[in-house]
């Protein structure tokens, strides 16, 4: 399917690795702004400019690499971002169990998705704490989130065509 913006969650996986490293710097420029800047804005504002210049700039086939790496098996970025809601919720689960990034990564990334404008999806049918990120392109509408309830964190991806907040 179509990702939408859920691919970005990959493309801030990918800066964070690489930042984590020390091949990139979160205040190395990019996109009219820096590391930090940019990550900032394409999760917390879905920010395209942001995800593009950091895709240009580490390498669309290298994010794909990376999120294959994790076991994110099918991605296919040749001609869109296509992927699975397995992909997302691969992700979403290593960094739920602190599996990936080093932990200052880790939170800044987390607490940037707690934070993201996008919240009449799974975040408005929860009263819990909520990291996620939305994407919506055309028909397609999509939410991949972490859902901390007292009892257990859940992992939900959910991507729709044709419909509603209120669906999802």
């Amino acid at each position: 399917l179509t990702m939408a913006s859920t691919y970005k969650l990959f493309v801030g996986y990918a800066a964070l690795k690489r930042i984590d490293e020390g091949s990139l710097h979160m205040t190395d420029p990019v996109g009219g702004s820096t590391f930090d800047g940019c990550i900032q804005k394409m999760i917390i504002n879905s920010d395209n400019q942001c995800a593009i210049a950091m895709g240009q700039r580490i390498g669309w086939n290298a994010i794909v690499a990376d999120g294959k790496a994790i076991g994110a098996n099918d991605l296919n970025w040749t001609d869109d971002a296509h992927g699975s809601v397995s992909d997302c919720a691969i992700l979403l689960n290593k960094l739920a169990k602190a599996e990936i990034l080093s932990e200052s990564s880790r939170n800044y990334y987390l607490d940037l998705m707690k934070r993201q404008v996008y919240r009449q999806g799974i975040p408005a049918g929860t009263g819990y704490a909520v990291a996620d990120k939305v994407g919506f392109l055309g028909p397609q509408l999509n939410d991949a989130a972490i859902v901390y309830a007292p009892d257990l964190t859940h992992v939900l991806v959910i991507y729709t065509k044709n419909e509603s907040w209120a669906v999802i």
